[in-house]
């Protein structure tokens, strides 16, 4: 599983803004829910959904 949030986050130091924030920010939101429900799928969902989100709002 680490090896696959590594290989996400690969690009967020190359653009820090128009990648990094939003990919930080999907990132908290699945930690913060899957610590919150323990359940994987939806926090999944929420995370790529803020993820989304974000980047039309920041990027």
């Amino acid at each position: 599983m680490q090896l696959w949030v590594a290989y996400c986050l690969k690009d967020a130091v190359a653009e820090p803004v128009h990648t990094g924030i939003p990919q930080m920010i999907g990132v908290a939101i699945v930690a913060a829910s899957y610590l919150w429900k323990h359940k994987t799928l939806p926090s999944i969902v929420l995370g790529t959904a803020g993820y989304m989100i974000a980047l039309r709002l920041i990027g």
